[in-house]
């Protein structure tokens, strides 16, 4: 109970979810539950192994082998619902594995690209509209200086 209502667990609201969602959405859900954020501002909401564990003691259920799938699929280091949906278009266009959020130096400042494809050492980003019109996130430049830049 929380506030007089009956709520479930993250763990048991992201298997119930995962089980049932569209892929991407469910993919994206389980990511932000498992997100840890390198500058430390958003903490995760729970782990791959609790969620784990609450899948196997729901067992049966309806829709266990997408759920688990979806749970083995999440990644910790997923930046954006965004960037989850587009790990799904990869995995289901049959591209390889990129390496999320991968540092790159870039004079003298470190910076990250969503995806990393060593073997072809390929980038590739998933930004939404914050990125180019968030003055916070622009860090005082303009749109054309952050394009620039990249």
């Amino acid at each position: 109970m929380v506030n007089g209502l009956l709520v479930t667990s993250v763990e048991r609201t992201v298997v119930d979810l995962a089980a049932t969602l569209d892929l991407k959405s469910a993919v994206a859900m389980a990511d932000r539950a498992i997100a840890v954020d390198r500058r430390g501002c958003i903490l995760p909401l729970t782990t791959r192994a609790r969620l784990r564990e609450t899948w196997e003691g729901l067992l049966p259920f309806r829709g266990p082998v997408r759920a688990r799938a979806v749970i083995d699929f999440s990644s910790t280091l997923s930046g954006s619902p965004n960037e989850s949906g587009s790990r799904v278009n990869v995995a289901l266009n049959g591209f390889p594995e990129p390496v999320l959020q991968h540092p790159f130096v870039v004079e003298g400042k470190t910076v990250f690209t969503d995806f990393y494809w060593i073997d072809e050492d390929s980038v590739g980003e998933a930004d939404g509209k914050g990125k180019y019109f968030d003055p916070v996130m622009r860090g005082g430049r303009t749109t054309a200086e952050v394009v620039y830049d990249e």
